[in-house]
Formats: structure tokens, C-alpha cells, sequence
């Protein structure tokens, strides 16, 4: 049918990375079927990747209405919510999703981020945890997990964490960043400024990362480079209270 028609050829331009051409046509299946999943599920997929993760949301929750097994949907669904603010809406997505798909890690991990919000450290622990022995090469979860443990005090697991994350991933900003911060607490002040550098190698607009950089290098008696750095950071954060 034309609906379905729509929705192929959305799928084509999608799978090219033409996005606009993309969304025109599962708009147009949309409006032709309103309750056909899958082009409201592709629809909320191009407004997720363009930035657009408030109007995704109510895509992704119509195909789920139509088809409650639709795990990608529920996936998908979660990452929008979390992004828009909704993490407790995200958390019910991503729990019927695993009740669909137990054994996945990326689900586990998507589920310990929207709890991290929610302040619940421990159920995201678990979470993380999970995501771990089912793939053990997930670094992003390591540098996560380190950070929940660094903020209940367990700092030595937390260190062994970040140290792991980049172990599997070299140059991973927030497990750099991180270890940095946990360096500075423990006042060894000149590894924390090759940790900080190394997040800036991989992303020179991290403020947090710039400013506790300078504030090392000022500890450190590095007065020029510290104004330097702050300078920086005033550069694009003009009103930054800190700096």
C-alpha cells in the first residue's frame, strides 16, 4: 500500500543519511497510516538524530501503543525521554524492554544512566554491573560505574574503574576527566594535569576540564599557563563565576 510505500522509500533515504528526505517520507506514511509502527518508529528515529528528541517521543510511544513488543521502540523511547528531562519515564521504557530482551547490555547500561538521574546510585550500580558481564568491554559503562562509586567515597574501585575504561578505550574524556578529578583529591597534582589535558585532546570545550586544569596548573606554581586556561574559558564562558 502507499503507507508502506512511503515508509520503504524513507528507509532508502535514511540508509543514505539523507534526513530530510527521510522524514518527509515517513511523515507522508504517518499521516496515510497512523498507527503503522514501524514508519512511526523511523520518524522518531530522524527526529532523535536530528536533534529532536521532544518531538520523537510521542513517534516512538504510538508504535508502542500499537506494538508492545517493539523493544527498539521502547529503547529509543528511553534515550529521547532521558535527553528531554523524563527519566522516570525513560526507566518504565527501559525495564519493559528488558523484560522483553534481559540478556542485553546496552539496555542494562541505558537503564543505569536514566537511574543515575534519578539519584538512585545503587539500582544504576547494579545496573552498570550488569551491563558489564554481559559485555565486559563496555567502557563507557566502566567510566559511568567508576563515577557512582567515586560519589558513595569508594575511591580506590573508582580509580580501578576509570583505569579500565581507558585501558579499553584510550583517550575516553570522562574516564580521563575523572581519574583527574580523583588525582587532585589525593593531591597529586601533576598526573591530574596530563589527565585533564588528555580529556581537552579529545575535547576542547569541556569547561570542567579547563578549569580544574588551570586550577592544578595555578597549585602547581604554573601562573601563566593557569591565566592562560582561564582565559580560555572566559572566552566562550564569559560569565563563568569560578573563573
Amino acid at each position: 500500500d502507499n503507507a508502506r510505500a512511503y515508509n520503504n522509500l524513507g528507509s532508502l533515504w535514511l540508509g543514505q543519511d539523507k534526513l530530510p528526505e527521510a522524514e518527509r517520507c515517513f511523515r507522508t506514511a504517518v499521516k496515510l497510516q497512523p498507527g503503522y509502527p514501524s514508519a512511526n518508529y523511523n520518524l522518531g528515529i530522524v527526529l532523535t538524530r536530528t536533534q529532536r528528541p521532544a518531538e520523537a517521543v510521542p513517534f516512538f510511544l504510538t508504535a508502542i501503543n500499537v506494538e508492545e513488543t517493539f523493544v527498539d521502540a521502547r529503547v529509543n523511547a528511553g534515550i529521547a525521554l532521558t535527553r528531554i528531562g523524563r527519566p522516570a519515564d525513560a526507566v518504565t521504557q527501559y525495564e519493559a524492554a528488558l523484560r522483553l530482551q534481559p540478556d542485553s547490555p546496552d539496555i542494562h547500561y541505558n537503564l543505569g544512566l536514566a537511574l543515575g538521574q534519578l539519584g538512585r546510585s545503587n539500582d544504576a550500580i547494579r545496573e552498570y554491573e550488569a551491563a558489564l558481564r554481559l559485555d565486559p568491554k563496555l567502557a563507557q559503562a566502566q567510566a559511568d560505574l567508576a563515577a557512582l562509586r567515586a560519589g558513595q567515597g569508594d575511591l580506590q574501585a573508582a580509580a580501578r574503574g576509570y583505569l579500565e575504561a581507558i585501558r579499553l578505550q584510550p583517550g575516553l574524556a570522562a574516564a580521563h576527566l575523572g581519574l583527574g578529578d580523583l588525582l587532585v583529591q589525593a593531591n597529586r597534582f601533576p598526573e591530574a594535569i596530563e589527565e585533564y589535558r588528555k580529556v581537552l585532546q579529545a575535547d576542547a570545550g569541556d569547561v570542567h576540564a579547563r578549569f580544574n586544569l588551570a586550577n592544578a596548573l595555578l597549585v602547581t606554581g604554573h601562573l601563566d599557563e593557569a591565566i592562560a586556561e582561564y582565559e580560555r574559558i572566559l572566552q566562550t564562558n564569559p560569565n563563568e563565576p569560578g573563573v
